[in-house]
């Protein structure tokens, strides 16, 4: 199908990081789905996903922003409740949120995109944990310590149960678990942390 090709056309473009090419071949690509009928509304809302990274890599914030909200909005009317996607476009847009400071709108963002993954079947124990960290992340800035804490642990748990012991990620979670820290003068523990982090790191 053209729309394919021009998507497929887009993704190159973007990995060649010629920006305006994929975003015109994005864009022709979704004006295709939209005309196209009957209508798949999933894969426009999968154009607009990839449309709203063109945007971030161009610091459009807004035009991001209308990216993600449109996607979402049409996930929630074409899909399940509990559909990953309907969490990935929450989760996407949380990160906006939190980007421009409006921490009380990306925490429920985040919240629901973590109730939608803890339900969904197959389960999404990394999904899980993506969501948790940034929560911790947004909870550390706030100085909410203790909400940070319990969240960071929970992350870097299932980071450990889930991928290799010298994953990055699992040395991002003791990172952010030993920032928590210092953030109670818990010298100590966090030292220790971050020499766990710091080990996993060299190991790479």
């Amino acid at each position: 199908a053209i729309s394919k090709c021009l998507f497929n056309i887009a993704m190159l473009f973007k990995n060649k990081n010629k920006l305006e090419q994929a975003e015109f071949s994005y864009n022709e690509s979704l004006e295709t789905h939209r005309n196209t009928f009957p209508a798949n509304p999933t894969q426009v809302a999968e154009c607009l996903t990839y449309l709203a990274k063109i945007y971030k890599a161009q610091k459009r914030l807004n035009d991001e922003e209308s990216a993600h909200k449109e996607a979402l909005s049409i996930r929630r009317q074409s899909l399940s409740a509990n559909h990953p996607d309907i969490a990935q476009s929450l989760f996407n847009l949380a990160l906006i949120y939190k980007q421009n400071n409006k921490f009380e709108q990306a925490e429920l963002l985040y919240k629901e995109s973590l109730e939608i993954y803890r339900t969904s079947i197959p389960s999404k124990p990394l999904s899980i944990a993506d969501c948790l960290n940034n929560l911790g992340v947004l909870y550390k800035e706030q100085k909410r310590h203790n909400d940070a804490e319990r969240i960071h642990k929970e992350a870097l748990s299932i980071r450990q149960q889930s991928l290799p012991t010298n994953h990055i990620s699992i040395a991002h979670s003791l990172s952010n678990l030993a920032d928590t820290y210092l953030g109670t003068i818990r010298q100590d523990e966090a030292e220790s942390l971050y020499q766990d982090s710091l080990q996993i790191r060299r190991s790479i």
